[in-house]
């Protein structure tokens, strides 16, 4: 009997530690990191009342008001990184068509019916021109190499504080190759619930940590509180909620290192 139980003590215990190697954080560059908890993040830039999610003006604004923004890279057909959220143009241009399918000229469309046009990275990294630190979302897609260089080689005469995040640990492992001293996040959370799959069950446990090594989590705040707590105390690395989109979720949600957020307006730098 107690050869048995000492088995399972043994496997037990090696079972933790292959977790634990699996969802291991980055913990060397905590240092670094700080430099990104001193304000939250506008989720898109701060957009509504006339000014389109993504767009120049609302990415002005926040920089303005001194916060950070959270914001998506896409390729256009030709390679060109836009910054645009939605895979396709129909819910924020009310047109048709595929962002990585079309040329820049094609993307050049106007925002929610405004004056605004869809704006390249570049763009947006003169717009902000290093005032307030950025948390850049690498979108999920086939060309992983052809995005991260090109976002690399458009932050090569950026002289402002970013980070680079994703929702695809294989985009992280070629941008943790391809430029080592840039910071990079894990997004996850709900992934599972909005679709059914061991990927994304692995995903919202952050069992592809392994894949990513990531510096910071950033998770869908409505799950995983324990686990995110408990990981904090563990690994004592940033984890950013998304999208916090009211005061009371704000105070809430304080185990969060910062907060992602739109619809409201935090104290600046709180």
């Amino acid at each position: 009997m107690r050869k048995v139980l000492k088995k399972v003590v043994q496997l037990v215990a090696g079972l933790l530690v292959l977790y634990t190697w699996l969802i291991h954080p980055n913990t060397k560059r905590r240092k670094q990191m700080e430099l990104f908890l001193k304000t939250d993040y506008a989720h898109r830039g701060l957009h509504g009342a006339g000014v389109p999610e993504n767009s120049l003006t609302a990415f002005a604004r926040a920089a303005e008001r001194g916060y950070g923004m959270e914001f998506d890279v896409q390729l256009s057909q030709e390679g060109i990184p836009v910054v645009f959220h939605d895979s396709s143009l129909g819910r924020v241009c009310h047109i048709e068509g595929v962002v990585e399918e079309m040329t820049l000229e094609e993307l050049r469309v106007p925002l929610e019916k405004t004056e605004e046009i869809l704006p390249t990275f570049r763009e947006v990294l003169d717009t902000v021109r290093g005032r307030v630190p950025l948390l850049i979302e690498l979108k999920m897609t086939k060309r992983k190499e052809q995005l991260v260089e090109a976002v690399l080689d458009e932050l090569k005469s950026y002289s402002g504080l970013y980070l680079i995040e994703s929702f695809d640990p294989m985009i992280l492992r070629v941008l943790r190759k391809k430029a080592p001293d840039v910071l990079i996040g894990q997004l996850s959370g709900g992934l599972c619930r909005e679709n059914k799959s061991l990927s994304r069950f692995l995903a919202d446990r952050l069992l592809w940590n392994v894949y990513s090594r990531p510096d910071f989590i950033a998770y869908y705040h409505p799950y995983g509180r324990r686990f995110l707590t408990l990981y904090a105390k563990i690994f004592r690395v940033p984890i950013f909620s998304f999208t916090i989109k009211n005061q009371r979720d704000y105070h809430r949600k304080g185990w969060y290192s910062r907060h992602i957020f739109e619809g409201f307006l935090p104290p600046p730098g709180a």
